[in-house]
């Protein structure tokens, strides 16, 4: 489904924009996790799982779109690698 939903995503962030892309990712990602509580069945958790992955690219896209607005070129390498970087090693550097 990530793979799936990341071909049309950059036409979502355009029609939406980046923040609302962004938001609406991060909700429907916590609502399928808040949903997988409840659900007793493999079939529940495939479908979960499905929502789960056509809206995580969402945000990622989203949000790499923000940063290449917001930081100059020059600086963007190290932007974007400290949004990939774990965040016990981003608050290290």
């Amino acid at each position: 489904m990530s793979l799936q939903s990341s071909f049309i995503a950059g036409s979502i962030t355009d029609k939406l924009g980046r923040k609302w892309t962004m938001v609406i990712s991060l909700c429907m990602t916590g609502f399928s996790l808040a949903a997988m509580v409840p659900a007793h069945t493999y079939g529940q958790f495939a479908i979960l799982m499905a929502l789960r992955g056509a809206f995580r690219p969402l945000y990622r896209l989203g949000s790499d779109a923000m940063i290449a607005d917001l930081v100059p070129p020059e600086k963007r390498t190290d932007v974007y690698a400290l949004t990939r970087l774990p965040k016990q090693y981003a608050g290290s550097i």
